[in-house]
């Protein structure tokens, strides 16, 4: 477990990646590096890299899609058709790899690519009913291991957890 220190404004204790990386951040900026900041972000960025990684290996790599695959077609079923484009911004993606995903899923047959009846130039993508089945699927594999991951929290640290990602994520800076 990691402490807070408001003297030194640093983490006091952690896991030995962790210190070595706080030795390295000093050696970069010195003593006045914020180091619990860097901390904070460091060790988010290892607990998402580790989560995608398991995901992918236990959940989307075995039911025959990617992690992108399993992104775009969860967000169609929750916005509903949509244009690719909607969909790049929504994943926080490119069009381009927005773009060669779809690709990929519409050859499979999970998706259609039809006209919009409002604008003939714009494009809508949908599931279709084997992207609903490949979805429903990969979904369940994946809340299987999304589960084990939350399972190593207590229920009220789960909530903690929660709560403070949702104000991290609203408090951004702009």
């Amino acid at each position: 477990d990691m402490t807070f220190d408001e003297s030194a404004s640093r983490p006091t204790r952690g896991d030995a990646f962790e210190a070595t990386a706080a030795e390295a951040a000093h050696a970069l900026l010195g003593p006045e590096a914020d180091i619990f900041a860097t901390m904070l972000s460091f060790n988010l960025f290892r607990a998402v890299n580790q989560l995608q990684r398991d995901l992918e290996t236990n959940a989307y790599r075995p039911n025959g899609i990617s992690a992108a695959a399993f992104s775009i077609m969860f967000m169609i079923k929750t916005v509903g058709p949509t244009s690719p484009s909607k969909l790049a911004t929504l994943l926080s993606t490119s069009t381009a790899s927005t773009s060669s995903a779809l690709n990929t899923l519409e050859k499979y047959g999970y998706i259609t690519r039809r006209s919009d009846a409002e604008d003939s130039r714009r494009v809508i993508v949908e599931l279709t009913t084997a992207g609903d089945e490949k979805l429903i699927g990969v979904f369940a594999a994946a809340t299987e291991r999304e589960s084990l991951w939350a399972s190593r929290l207590t229920g009220t640290e789960n909530v903690m957890f929660m709560e403070l990602l949702r104000a991290l994520l609203q408090r951004r800076p702009a």
